[in-house]
């Protein structure tokens, strides 16, 4: 990687300035406190590897760094550290810390339970550093984390980071990790492979030993809950794209229509929240309505359960290249770049294109545009393969919905509006975002891709004040973890 420097041109109350030299991309995130008070530029932060930190920006920090190194585990190791642990913030016995100064995970004698925020006991940990069939991922923490995880002890693991890591690992050793949506078979997994596998034992029951699948289940819908409580969406961009082909079928498509109407509603719709436009397909692709035809919520679900089913051939391609090229335009209604709302496509099919343009062809454009996309495989026989390559190959942002069963509807839905939420917005040079919220305690993502010559981000605050976070390495920096702040 390139040496980055950083060089803080001027600090002010209402205008702040940023240079960034020779970086590549850079994220930021916008705070929004009550008080009017400047905030001071201050340095890197990184609690991940700070004994015995806890809570959620922690816990979110840490995943998001494991995420280099690692790929998606369908939020897995997220869920699982509020199960163990509750985000760290239960507290196990470090009363006899002589346990813990122990100088490898190798001797027989390690019995403690108290691996950190993950719980991972000794005998998970000698094991990760055993097991064969780790080696390359132990090969890759040292070479992108420069960790040599033969070395790492259990009073290492008392750093989230550390402890996180090491849970990654045990889920790396075990059989795929079920999707997000699927919160009960999660719950099964959890139960039947990751407490009942060959690492645990009787010296090293975790929690397990005292939460089971239901609990589990409970929990993270516990944890689902509290964040979309706590997520403040701005708004969005919102595309829906719908598969209406022969594959399909009408009681499907009928399905999709409902769907389509629950995740839409659960927005706050019009000018000023979240503007929602609908792509349909089969034989060929056209616009159904576009972003500002519905100003609020009840003429919005209305003109939803007004769409066709059509049958005939299945055009994906064709509807991915609208999406790419037409759909988040000025003549769709989208609104201007001032706003920094994020893109949004979601695309109910069954992945079974067959004519018009391929989709190989027509998704590379989709994310070329920074549309965030997710996937919903529709129906009993889905083409896998095409739905991940509409999602760019990131496995976390497709979903099968074969039965369109309550329970993982309602799953979804939590999910679908979490990941919106969270979405990070593109923000380009010379580019202005305007009217950022000002309510307390908001967060507001963007993205900003660094010329080789570096660049200026100004942040004027009008009303209260503003911490601007930057990071180089996850996509949502925070007090928890950020490289610098303004």
């Amino acid at each position: 990687r390139n040496t980055y420097f950083l060089s803080l041109l001027h600090v002010a109350m209402e205008d702040l300035e940023l240079v960034i030299m020779k970086f590549v991309f850079l994220l930021v995130a916008v705070v929004t406190t009550g008080s009017r008070v400047a905030a001071a530029p201050c340095t890197g932060k990184d609690l991940t590897r700070v004994d015995d930190e806890d809570g959620e920006l922690v816990v979110e920090a840490t995943v998001d760094l494991i995420q280099r190194v690692f790929p998606p585990d369908n939020d897995f190791l997220r869920r699982l550290a509020y199960v163990e642990s509750r985000d760290g913030t239960i507290k196990c016995d470090t009363s006899d810390r002589s346990a813990l100064s122990v100088t490898s995970a190798r001797s027989d004698d390690q019995t403690d339970n108290c691996g950190g925020i993950w719980r991972v006991c000794a005998k998970q940990l000698r094991m990760t550093q055993e097991d064969e069939s780790l080696m390359n991922h132990r090969a890759g923490i040292l070479s992108n984390l420069k960790i040599d995880w033969l070395d790492v002890t259990m009073s290492d693991l008392q750093a989230p980071f550390y402890s996180g890591l090491a849970a990654r690992l045990i889920i790396a050793k075990l059989e795929p990790v079920p999707q997000s949506d699927e919160i009960e078979m999660q719950g099964e997994y959890w139960n039947k492979t990751y407490c009942a596998s060959k690492v645990l034992g009787a010296e090293c029951s975790s929690s397990c030993s005292n939460i089971n699948k239901d609990d589990f289940t409970d929990l993270v819908n516990e944890l689902l809950d509290q964040e979309i409580k706590d997520c403040f969406i701005r708004g969005l961009e919102l595309y829906f794209v719908l598969d209406a082909s022969g594959s399909i079928g009408e009681e499907n498509f009928e399905r999709v229509r409902n769907f389509t109407s629950e995740i839409a509603g659960s927005f706050e719709i019009g000018p000023q929240g979240t503007q929602v436009g609908v792509i349909i397909y089969s034989q060929t692709a056209a616009f159904v309505f576009d972003l500002d035809d519905n100003s609020n919520r009840d003429d919005l679900l209305f003109n939803i359960s007004q769409i066709p089913y059509i049958s005939g051939g299945t055009a994906t391609g064709d509807a991915l290249y609208l999406l790419a090229t037409e759909a988040f335009t000025p003549e769709r209604g989208v609104r201007n770049s001032s706003f920094g709302l994020p893109h949004v496509g979601i695309v109910l099919t069954d992945g079974k294109s067959n004519r018009g343009i391929a989709v190989d062809v027509a998704a590379p454009l989709v994310h070329a545009q920074d549309i965030q996309t997710i996937v919903v495989g529709v129906g009993d026989n889905i083409n896998h393969m095409e739905l991940l390559v509409i999602a760019d190959y990131d496995n976390s942002s497709v979903y099968d919905v074969d039965s369109f069963q309550t329970q993982q509807l309602n799953n979804l839905q939590k999910i679908i509006a979490l990941s919106s939420c969270k979405a990070v917005d593109i923000l380009r040079a010379g580019e202005v975002v305007e009217a950022i919220s000002v309510e307390e305690h908001v967060n507001s993502f963007f993205e900003v891709n660094i010329a080789s010559e570096g660049i200026t981000v100004f942040l004027d605050v009008t009303e209260g004040a503003n911490v601007l976070y930057y990071s180089y390495y996850i996509k949502r920096p925070s007090e928890a973890y950020h490289d610098g702040c303004l």
